[in-house]
């Protein structure tokens, strides 16, 4: 689909948007169980919508056809849609790569916008971390029991705003 959609866009002459592949790395078990979705078809067809998330409404929207047709969401189809959640978040604010390491979350951003994270370093006072080295990073720290999806959304749908802000201001 990406590729029909890219051809068409060609065609039209339009721009080609390029989105940041971003690989998500949280140790979790992220999958749909036999147990859950039985039919093979029906699993591959819920991997391939899952793997379509582009914000928390699409989210919303699944686990909404999941409750009603399969029943409560397994820890592990949970898991799978913040995954992908965050994956979409990340590809969208040009991060490559985010990685959870004990209780911190890590981003690897194609390009280090110092600017808003920096913006975003001030408004979470200690719990923002940059590393300018030859491949610079960005440190979220969580505190105990807080959710690292939630507070790695929560940062990234932030930088996202400031982002759409500066471009907007900019034109």
């Amino acid at each position: 689909m990406r590729i029909l959609n890219e051809e068409i866009l060609e065609e039209k002459g339009e721009v080609k948007v390029q989105k940041t592949e971003c690989a998500v790395e949280m140790n979790v078990s992220a999958y749909i169980p036999e147990s859950y979705i039985k039919s093979p078809v029906q699993r591959i067809d819920v991997y391939k919508k899952i793997s379509l998330i582009e914000n928390a409404a699409d989210k919303m929207d699944i686990i909404d056809e999941l409750l009603d047709r399969y029943g409560d969401l397994p820890k592990s189809v949970s898991s799978l849609l913040d995954v992908s959640l965050l994956r979409a978040c990340g590809s969208a604010c040009g991060i490559n790569k985010i990685v959870k390491r004990g209780s911190s979350v890590v981003f690897y951003p194609d390009k280090m916008d110092i600017r808003i994270w920096s913006m975003l370093t001030a408004d979470r006072k200690g719990s923002i971390l940059m590393s300018l080295e030859l491949k610079p990073y960005v440190t979220l720290r969580t505190k105990s029991g807080e959710d690292p999806f939630k507070k790695s959304i929560e940062l990234l749908t932030d930088y996202r705003n400031i982002m759409n802000t500066a471009e907007t201001e900019d034109k």
